[in-house]
């Protein structure tokens, strides 16, 4: 994991962001790329305006904008100086467009579970679009600590392999790595995955726990006595089968933003 790519958007959980994004590549090494995206402006101006009027207005939309932008990447930017591995990217655009564009060639994307929600500033299926896995960070939290406990929610789907697979480099440093899997014994049991994680040298313990009505209740039970500073878990859709990680318990677990979620699809 050597490059991490951090959704710079300024709001009240940029902090947040920073943070986890600060904390995991001063761990792993890795370069940070700062990413801001302003947005086209359509000003709703009269047409009885002459075309230079609504441009002027057009103008200080923009140079508002673009004020309060830079005093959100100057508060960035000293958070990494002297760093040299941070790099900053400002696009013109639709934000989402904007992350999973720049996300093809990133190990990791960080977000806010916020903007995963109703209503967010990002659509909720990002994680099942994006080519790096997510990493969204709660509205509650000051970051992420690469050596706290991980939980990892096993069902032994694509998405839930490839949530295991991206996770690897965070879960070697973890001092407590465990796996649950809820329901009927899926197709590839949780034995199997701990024999993987075994293979990178991280000794992993796993619960198999009996099917339940909601199963995004039992996962935060879970990482609550588990003390996890991190759920990782499939970014999966519908049409899987009837005791998978569903997507409806993805959208749960991040109505519930309570924990870090690294989710892959």
């Amino acid at each position: 994991m050597k490059t991490i790519l951090l959704d710079a958007h300024s709001d009240d959980l940029t902090g947040s962001r920073v943070a986890a994004a600060a904390q995991i590549a001063r761990t792993l090494r890795a370069k940070i790329i700062g990413l801001q995206t302003l947005p086209h402006h359509a000003v709703p101006v009269s047409v009885l305006l002459a075309p230079e009027v609504r441009g002027a207005v057009r103008e200080a939309v923009e140079a508002r904008d673009i004020e309060a932008a830079d005093k959100c990447r100057q508060a960035i930017v000293e958070r990494f100086r002297p760093s040299r591995a941070f790099h900053w990217e400002r696009a013109v655009g639709d934000r989402a467009t904007q992350l999973l564009i720049r996300s093809r060639l990133a190990d990791l994307c960080v977000v806010s579970i916020d903007d995963l929600r109703d209503f967010g500033g990002l659509p909720d299926t990002l994680p099942k679009r994006a080519g790096s896995p997510i990493l969204a960070m709660p509205s509650k939290g000051e970051g992420f600590m690469p050596e706290a406990p991980i939980l990892v929610a096993w069902d032994g789907s694509t998405a839930a392999s490839s949530a295991l697979k991206g996770a690897l480099p965070l879960l070697r440093r973890s001092r407590d790595v465990k796996l649950v899997s809820i329901g009927d014994a899926p197709v590839l049991r949780v034995e199997a995955a701990l024999d993987y994680l075994a293979l990178y040298g991280i000794s992993a313990s796993a619960d198999v726990l009996p099917d339940s009505i909601c199963i995004a209740s039992t996962l935060s039970e879970e990482a609550e006595s588990h003390c996890a500073a991190l759920v990782v878990m499939g970014a999966t859709g519908h049409g899987m089968v009837r005791h998978a990680f569903l997507g409806s318990v993805t959208r749960r677990m991040l109505d519930r933003d309570r924990h870090p979620l690294f989710l892959a699809h």
